[in-house]
């Protein structure tokens, strides 16, 4: 569950950074024909440690994976653009917007990274790294 509530966290700030615009997202060991999307984002959650604040919460670091690509025609400046906006939306202050009603963590973002773009089957790619922190509330049955 935990690995969904990051991947769900992503996914917000994607849909948020994008606006209306057309694009095709991916989540881990997700197999589908993206065909010829202009724009694909790809999520995934890294390098999970968890460790126990009280008997009754958990907080878990981790580094959460955005892989941004664009087709060659549309260019290196949409995978640019696409870029700097989920940078600026993951800011550690503007990314408390990010967490829904409803998300069973707190989820906190202490910086985004971005790797240098490289070009990988005919289309611009561009990796973002953000480090989260996740607060949950343990509830135990009995």
């Amino acid at each position: 569950m935990l690995a969904s509530t990051i991947l769900d966290f992503l996914d917000r700030a994607i849909s948020i950074s994008q606006g209306g615009a057309e694009y095709v997202l991916l989540r881990p060991n997700e197999v589908r024909d993206v065909g010829d999307a202009p724009l694909l984002f790809a999520v995934d959650a890294r390098e999970q440690r968890t460790r126990y604040a009280t008997e009754t919460t958990a907080i878990t670091t981790c580094v959460g994976v955005i892989v941004v690509s664009a087709r060659a025609d549309v260019g290196l400046g949409a995978v640019d653009e696409a870029c700097r906006a989920l940078v600026e939306l993951l800011a550690p202050v503007a990314s408390r917007a990010l967490v829904a009603p409803g998300f069973p963590a707190r989820v906190y973002s202490h910086g985004a990274r971005r790797e240098p773009c490289a070009v990988a089957n005919g289309r611009y790619r561009a990796t973002l790294l953000i480090d989260l922190e996740l607060e949950e509330e343990l509830y135990y049955g009995g």
